[in-house]
């Protein structure tokens, strides 16, 4: 429980994508139209509990692009079931449940 509380740090989310894509975050966070860095950010502030601040230092961002990366890819898993259940395997996994 106290796991939770704390939440999962930056290079333990990075860890988990890149495992389930297959690629190191170097390879996919600065790709046109990946999902990996998009999936990083919403892992951050979902498991996490990250700040945007915070997230934008780690991943090399303005506070304003993470805040939209976000939204936007919170809405874009709410239509890709595929996506959604990818995500859904990685959180699980971090979580160990």
């Amino acid at each position: 429980m106290r796991r939770l509380e704390r939440g999962t740090s930056w290079s333990q989310i990075v860890e988990a994508v890149e495992a389930s894509k297959g690629e190191s975050w170097e390879q996919f966070h600065l790709r046109h139209g990946d999902w990996g860095r998009d999936a990083v950010l919403w892992l951050g502030r979902q498991v996490g509990r990250l700040s945007l601040r915070e997230l934008g230092k780690s991943a090399g961002m303005d506070y304003p692009a993470v805040s939209q990366a976000v939204v936007r890819f919170d809405k874009r898993i709410e239509r890709d079931t595929t996506l959604r259940r990818q995500l859904t395997k990685i959180r699980n996994e971090m979580l160990n449940v």
